[in-house]
């Protein structure tokens, strides 16, 4: 029997990411073994710059914005 592990990252709003990390736990991803709810978190700065056409969470459009993120990475099963 084969059995595969896949990585998943999402990047998030940093008040966003227990949550996402609850979700994604309570779904079975992010176990390994006899572990559940693993996963690794980095924090950094995503930044984007949105034409006219865009309706963004943070900034305006047309206008390059940054903004603190999480990037949390977990494993899931291939099945």
């Amino acid at each position: 029997m084969e059995f595969s592990l896949y990585k998943v990252a999402v990047h998030c709003p940093v008040e966003s990411g227990n949550a996402i990390r609850n979700a994604i736990g309570e779904s079975g991803g992010g176990t390994i073994g006899e572990y559940a709810f693993c996963s690794y978190t980095v924090v950094g700065v995503g930044r984007s710059k949105g034409s006219e056409k865009t309706n963004p969470m943070y900034g305006v459009p047309e206008k390059l914005s940054s903004e603190k993120e999480e990037r949390i990475e977990v494993t899931v099963p291939g099945a």
